[in-house]
């Protein structure tokens, strides 16, 4: 058996060749000689050739790079090339297959995918927010780059693909410390102009938890505020705010003027006050800070008030 696929290696088609690295590199057992010797196959591949061979190449080293990480690091300048290939599809596989192995190597490639990325069908760019989770994995110190790569694709795709960037960036935010600020900043923006109630309420519920920890958690309030004010019911941040209040005493000024403007407003949509009793969780968080409680005891009272009016 392994006269015949040596013999293939050596074949001049192609496709026969492919298919005898491809046997190799599917073996439950593989030396490093012999996973050497298929990339370099591999690699001559990336030349060009047919769109069949190109794709199945390159999905050949992204599954050698799953479980041999290392191994497909020669084939990195090949792969970049790739990037910019008509077929979308060879050039996400191209992307998500590259292996870096500095931080360097990391703003190039960013440059590289910006430049292609709108021409990128939106399952794909899910594809490429994977990619830089691992990038992100591998090289920590480089979140500042990674989470404005991932704040400009905010702006265009669908729903799932905005739900997966939105996690990427709120899972970063919760392993790295450094990245919170710059982060948030990048997260509050799009809350002003995010249409999905899903995702606005994702994105403030973890400016609940982090947001008061922050250095400077007061440039926030303005977000939290608009929220309040502009957004539909559900997402309506009034906990929230009140919540870093809590945390944060150099904000609590703030916050309590805020509130008062809430409860103006407030005051003024009745039907939103019946439907979703936005101004009674304003009154007695208004109430807790004023008598230097705590937030989650006005929760705890607001469901109180919840099942007595519901007994009445």
């Amino acid at each position: 058996m392994n006269d015949f696929i040596d013999s293939c290696l050596r074949n001049k088609n192609k496709i026969i060749t492919y298919e005898a690295v491809s046997t190799i590199v599917s073996l439950k057992y593989v030396t490093s000689k012999a996973l050497i010797s298929a990339v370099n196959l591999l690699q001559s591949f990336i030349s060009p050739c047919t769109s069949i061979l190109h794709y199945a190449t390159v999905r050949t080293l992204n599954k050698i790079a799953i479980q041999y990480s290392t191994a497909v690091t020669a084939c990195n300048v090949d792969l970049e090339t790739l990037i910019g290939d008509s077929n979308r599809t060879i050039a996400t596989l191209a992307i998500t297959t590259l292996k870096m192995d500095n931080e360097a190597d990391v703003d190039r490639l960013m440059k590289q995918v910006s430049s292609v990325l709108s021409e990128t069908s939106d399952l794909f760019k899910i594809v490429v927010v994977d990619a830089i989770k691992s990038l992100y994995e591998k090289f920590p110190s480089k979140h500042s780059v990674l989470i404005t790569f991932l704040s400009n694709m905010l702006r265009e795709g669908d729903y799932i693909c905005k739900r997966a960037i939105v996690n990427t960036i709120i899972s970063i935010i919760e392993e790295n410390p450094e990245a919170k600020e710059a982060s948030f900043t990048h997260l509050c923006e799009f809350i002003e102009d995010c249409e999905r109630t899903t995702l606005s309420t994702r994105k403030l519920y973890s400016l609940d938890r982090e947001g008061p920890r922050i250095t400077t958690p007061a440039k926030y309030i303005r977000y939290i505020y608009h929220s309040i004010i502009l957004e539909n019911p559900p997402v309506r941040a009034v906990s929230t705010l009140a919540k870093f209040s809590a945390r944060s005493d150099d904000v609590l000024p703030n916050i309590l003027v805020l509130l008062q403007r809430t409860i103006q407003y407030l005051l003024n949509v009745c039907f939103c006050l019946i439907k979703y009793t936005i101004g009674t969780m304003v009154l007695i968080f208004l109430a807790d800070i004023n008598a230097g409680g705590s937030p989650s005891r006005g929760e705890s009272d607001l469901v109180s008030h919840r099942e007595n009016t519901h007994n009445g």
